[in-house]
């Protein structure tokens, strides 16, 4: 007998709509998000709690939207705020939400982890194989995750 999976079927496909439409639904202003930006921008780092705390749920929220797994869809939310604090002064300040940028980023390493499911090379920093064969792409994802996750752990532990 086959046995079938649940992760398709459409009333799990209602609940994950619904629980991703509500961790969505937790919205700043304007003027709060843009004092966390400035708070990074002036290297506080009390901006990016602030700055993840505002935003981690509804971008968990996204990403969830995309097809990731939780766990990954975790990981996901911890690299995106990495990324942030690595990227804070290409953001410029307007009207426009701080979440969009950063919902884009999230979204787009969603996809790039669908993308590489199969076999990935492991590049050198300077461009080059730094192995012959191909390595599996969940596990290297998981220990890129984990130096991200262990990062922004250590940088929130400093406030």
């Amino acid at each position: 007998m086959r046995s079938r999976t649940l992760r398709g079927h459409p009333a799990i496909l209602r609940v994950r709509k619904r629980v991703t439409l509500l961790l969505m639904s937790v919205r700043p202003t304007i003027d709060e998000e843009h004092a966390c930006i400035r708070m990074l921008q002036a290297g506080n780092v009390a901006g990016l709690r602030q700055l993840y705390e505002l935003f981690s749920r509804p971008l968990y929220g996204a990403v969830l939207s995309k097809g990731v797994p939780p766990s990954v869809a975790e990981e996901i939310v911890h690299d995106t705020f990495a990324r942030v604090w690595e990227r804070i002064d290409d953001i410029q300040l307007d009207q426009r939400s701080v979440f969009g940028w950063i919902r884009r980023i999230g979204v787009n390493r969603s996809h790039d982890l669908r993308r590489r499911q199969g076999k990935v090379v492991v590049l050198h920093p300077t461009g080059e194989p730094a192995v012959d064969s191909a390595v599996d792409a969940q596990a290297l994802d998981q220990v890129l995750a984990q130096e991200q996750s262990d990062m922004i752990r250590e940088t929130l532990a400093q406030l």
